[in-house]
């Protein structure tokens, strides 16, 4: 399929990501360079967030994450990915976990 889809559009960059989908953007950008981009257009610091991918490791479609120092998880299935985000999701509700900034 990567090669057929080179082929196809080769202005651009193929990557498999794990087993679930293809990453397709212009060469020589990676999902590190997205997570600048939103840091620079929302405002959101790198490190007051949170990567999960299944393919963190060297070589993998989601290691230019680890890069560009977000804090990172790795899980192994969308199943897995939304049993880590709804826990995330939990203890950022649970008002005793919860990091609050107060607003003046």
């Amino acid at each position: 399929m990567k090669a057929s889809l080179r082929e196809l559009i080769p202005e651009v960059a193929v990557n498999l990501d794990g087993t679930t989908s293809i990453d397709i953007t212009k060469p020589g950008i990676d999902k590190g360079d997205g997570i600048r981009k939103r840091r620079d257009t929302l405002g959101i610091e790198i490190s007051d967030r949170i990567f999960v991918g299944d393919a963190i490791f060297p070589g993998g479609n989601d290691h230019p994450t680890t890069q560009s120092g977000t804090p990172s998880i790795c899980v192994r299935d969308p199943n897995e990915t939304k049993r880590i985000i709804e826990t995330i999701i939990a203890c950022l509700s649970d008002p005793i976990t919860a990091n609050t900034t107060e607003v003046t």
